[in-house]
């Protein structure tokens, strides 16, 4: 059996083993108590980097047999290989960071935790796992989801750009996943992705347009029910701050917001409100 023989099959089965590893990995996600499911999930996990070396030994191979001249015995869609494999691997390690944080860790983090461990002295409080957010399009929601992401994983020196990448999908979902699942996991499409998401959700008028409909949408207030005004008040002191923030003038739109609050009000609250303002100077949102 010649070399590019061998290197199909090996292709093949490292194909079927990472997917074994993925499977143990869902397994232990459905349960998370399961300490049998979560030492087999560790020992396939430990396998994982060295199958990826030898993934890309293999599928080098095929690459430079598909690239001889005059070759007719191709092996096709060679990306396709390649995307499937990393899409298990990225997968593999996405829950190997949720479940098994100790193994997920690569050397290089290790050892600079251990070192800065070694040089503070100072008492140290725990602090949970930080965990994100799913973005599935919200405009208003999508500021921190990137700020929260950039902090635990794009600012990370640790992590390739085509792992970062893996990541980035899985914590998206609906729209914002469809917007970039034609991107193949390489690094340049990391960065890709990034611009694409934030031409899309980081437009200044897209979120102030978002503010405004829930603005203009929230919910009635009525006499008696205590719960409808506390809603009301806080739905549209959200929306004017989220707006200030943004660095329009909100402090010159009191005419028209006030008369859209008063719109929101019944009867009898609406009837109070013209007694407690002023008739002699225009009311504000101050």
């Amino acid at each position: 059996m010649g070399v590019f023989e061998e290197a199909k099959i090996r292709v093949q089965d490292l194909q079927k083993r990472v997917q074994r590893i993925d499977e143990a990995g869902q397994a232990l996600s459905k349960n998370k108590n399961d300490k049998t499911a979560k030492s087999k999930f560790k020992v396939m996990y430990a396998t994982l980097e060295r199958m990826y070396e030898d993934f890309e030994t293999q599928l080098g191979i095929l690459i430079k047999h598909n690239g001889k001249p005059g070759t007719e015995d191709v092996v096709p869609n060679l990306d396709g290989l390649r995307a499937e494999f990393e899409e298990q691997y990225f997968s593999c390690k996405i829950l190997a960071d949720e479940f098994l944080p100790e193994s997920s860790m690569t050397n290089s983090e290790e050892s600079r935790l251990s070192n800065s461990s070694r040089a503070s002295n100072a008492s140290v409080v725990p602090l949970e796992k930080l965990t994100i957010a799913k973005f599935s399009g919200d405009p208003k929601a999508y500021t921190g989801f990137r700020n929260l992401f950039d902090t635990i994983v794009h600012e990370n020196t640790n992590i390739r750009p085509v792992v970062k990448f893996g990541y980035l999908k899985s914590y998206l979902e609906g729209e914002p996943l469809k917007l970039i699942a034609n991107l193949m996991l390489t690094d340049s499409n990391y960065e890709l992705a990034l611009s694409q998401l934030e031409a899309r959700y980081a437009n200044r008028r897209y979120i102030a347009e978002s503010h405004l409909d829930e603005l203009f949408d929230a919910p009635n207030a009525t006499v008696g029910n205590g719960n409808s005004i506390v809603q009301l008040l806080n739905t549209i002191t959200s929306a004017i701050g989220a707006l200030e923030n943004l660095k329009y003038p909100v402090d010159q739109w009191s005419p028209i917001l006030l008369h859209q609050l008063q719109k929101k009000l019944d009867h009898q609250l609406r009837a109070q409100w013209e007694l407690a303002v002023d008739t002699t100077t225009d009311p504000t949102l101050a």
